[in-house]
């Protein structure tokens, strides 16, 4: 992002996410296991911090790890439901919302469903949590995102230091938590 004149970008560790999805898949795949980790934007910075973090934490603690993404004539939905098809996995990761939302659909109808990590917190992902077709999810609170960015741009024009900002927080929600009082803040956004 500073490439194209960001002065801050205010977004997660995504290194320190990445493990973290791997150490909630580490929990329901034994060793020996196989992981399929989503690849949705190859060319994002952060999709693949977390991807790389997550591969190596995941094959050094003996999991086998598959990536998949989109190839050639195959969009990313065709491409994941081979990759199911043709070996299937104990479970997927999805580093980005749109992946978790698509991976939710995708093993939604086969006959024996992969366990489903990954990042996120959209209505149809919270609702994917609910029914227990998703295993976990990290989620950030979007409302913090936004007023570290304002606060952010008034630093910016007041040409102070950004060197020493905060990573965004965030949280591994299940089924049996999503309904704290904490994790619903994440996941159902009040709005007027």
């Amino acid at each position: 992002m500073s490439d194209a004149g960001a002065s801050a970008c205010i977004s997660v560790d995504n290194t320190a996410l990445g493990h973290s999805l791997g150490r909630a898949a580490l929990n329901g795949v034994p060793a020996g296991g196989t992981v399929l980790l989503v690849d949705s934007l190859p060319g994002s910075n952060g999709v693949s911090q977390r991807l790389t973090a997550a591969a190596q934490l995941l094959k050094d603690e003996g999991r086998i790890v598959h990536v998949c993404g989109a190839s050639g004539a195959l969009d990313l939905e065709d491409a994941l439901s081979a990759a199911l098809a043709a070996a299937p996995p104990d479970a997927v990761i999805a580093f980005e919302s749109s992946a978790l939302e698509l991976a939710a659909r995708v093993v939604k109808d086969l006959p024996s469903r992969p366990l489903l990590y990954g990042m996120g917190s959209t209505s149809e992902i919270a609702a994917c949590l609910e029914q227990g077709e998703i295993t976990a999810i990290m989620a950030q609170n979007e409302f913090a995102a936004g007023y570290l960015a304002v606060d952010a741009a008034v630093q910016a024009i007041g040409n102070k230091s950004l060197q020493d900002m905060d990573h965004l927080a965030y949280t591994l929600v299940r089924k049996e938590s999503m309904y704290t009082p904490e994790n619903q803040k994440l996941l159902f956004p009040v709005t007027q």
